[in-house]
């Protein structure tokens, strides 16, 4: 079970602590597609300027509609960011790993953030004032393409998100999702589900029993599921399932 989340971070970033960055926080700024796509000069500017943040898993790192300060991009851990439904639901928009970053598309606004962050996992986190990197920005414009790339990066996700929930069956994209997690290491045939099954369900767009139905039924298409273990018995029966939906 997660850790309930730690209030100090609901607050402004004034409030938490932070430290200098590491070499490591760095190399994964580089890795990300809006800090990666910088000017080597603005990237140096702009990195100066920036801290590290280590949060718990269940840790609030932003909520919906409080005021857009700070870019992130997640060094180390996960982070996910969800809206909260009428009903009370936390439905999950995106998940972000090591060398991702997000709330870059506020930078040139006085805005606030349309949707909530919160760590998956103990994670490590870059944190670069939006002001700065705006200033920075303005007066470096040859760094303006950076931020369409990472806009351009989060709207193609995006749409194949919607692509996937329109076009294919809740069991299709457990199955998807599960053979994605197996790439990571094809010589595994055994998978850790990395977090909670009603987060994969959220992120899937399913409801958190019709996964358990969706691990039942891929069962006979090679797949053995015991608790956050997944064992593929059979890869090939399981690619053939998928590709023949």
């Amino acid at each position: 079970m997660p850790a309930s989340p730690n209030l100090i971070f609901q607050g402004s970033r004034a409030q938490r602590k932070t430290t200098m960055l590491a070499d490591r926080d760095k190399r994964c700024l580089r890795q990300s597609i809006f800090f990666g796509s910088l000017p080597e000069d603005v990237f140096d500017l702009i990195v100066a300027q920036a801290s590290s943040e280590e949060v718990k898993q269940g840790d609030i790192i932003f909520q919906q509609d409080e005021a857009a300060e700070t870019v992130y991009c997640v060094a180390n851990g996960a982070v996910k960011l969800s809206v909260a439904t009428k009903e009370g639901d936390d439905v999950v928009v995106e998940i972000f790993h090591e060398g991702a970053s997000f709330a870059e598309a506020l930078i040139f606004r006085d805005a606030a953030y349309p949707v909530n962050a919160t760590a998956l996992t103990d994670s490590r986190l870059v944190a670069v004032p939006r002001k700065a990197i705006e200033a920075e920005m303005r007066a470096n414009p040859q760094a303006f393409p950076a931020v369409l790339q990472a806009a351009f990066m989060h709207l193609r996700r995006l749409v194949r998100q919607i692509e996937q929930l329109k076009a294919t069956s809740g069991v299709e994209r457990v199955a998807g999702f599960l053979l994605a997690l197996a790439e990571q290491d094809p010589d595994q045939t055994v998978i850790t589900i990395p977090y909670e099954k009603q987060v994969v369900a959220s992120m899937l767009g399913i409801k958190p029993e019709t996964l358990s139905r969706a691990f039942k039924r891929l069962e006979k298409h090679g797949l053995r599921v015991q608790g956050p273990k997944v064992e593929i018995t059979n890869r090939a029966a399981l690619e053939g399932f998928l590709n023949a939906s």
